[in-house]
C-alpha cells in the first residue's frame, strides 16, 4: 500500500500549513462568516482576570518541570550518551531560548507587576517560541534532534 504523504516530494510543514488553510476555508464556507465572528458569542462572558491567573499559574508550574526535564536531565543524559553535556544543536539552543524567555516572563510578572494585556502578549510570544521550536526546529532545521 503506498504512503499517503511522500516525505521526499512534499515537506511536512507545507502539508500541515496547506491542510490548515483548507480546514479554515471549510469552516468559513459552512459558517458563512469569519471564524472570529463565529467564536465571539462563546467568549464574550469570559473572566479575563481568571484567564490571566490561569496562564500565570500554568507557567509557574511548568517552568520548574521544564527546567528539570529539558535542561538538567537532558544534560545529564547527553553527558552519558555523548560524553558532552551541551552541543549547541539547534534544539538545545532553542530549549535554552524558551527557558530564558519564560524566566523573563516570570520575572516581569513577579517584580514589575505585568498583568493583563502585557502578560497576555508575553504568553502569546512564549507560545510562538514553543511552536517554532516544535515545528520549525524539528522539521526544517537540520540537526541532531531534527527530522529534516
Amino acid at each position: 500500500m503506498p504512503a499517503l504523504i511522500n516525505a521526499k516530494k512534499l515537506n511536512t510543514v507545507l502539508w500541515s500549513f496547506g491542510m490548515g488553510l483548507v480546514l479554515y476555508g471549510l469552516i468559513r464556507l459552512i459558517a458563512r462568516k469569519r471564524v472570529a465572528a463565529l467564536i465571539k458569542p462563546i467568549v464574550k462572558n469570559v473572566n479575563l482576570n481568571l484567564l490571566d491567573e490561569i496562564s500565570y499559574r500554568s507557567v509557574l508550574i511548568g517552568f520548574p518541570i521544564f527546567t528539570l526535564g529539558a535542561l538538567i536531565f537532558a544534560m545529564i543524559w547527553a553527558q552519558v550518551a555523548w560524553t558532552r553535556f551541551w552541543g549547541w544543536d539547534p534544539k538545545e539552543v532553542w530549549a535554552l531560548v524558551t527557558w530564558l524567555f519564560y524566566a523573563a516572563f516570570l520575572h516581569l510578572r513577579m517584580s514589575k507587576g505585568w498583568q493583563g494585556e502585557k502578560s497576555a502578549w508575553l504568553a502569546v510570544i512564549g507560545f510562538a517560541i514553543i511552536m517554532f521550536n516544535l515545528i520549525f526546529v524539528n522539521l526544517v532545521i537540520a540537526g541532531l534532534h531534527s527530522y529534516a
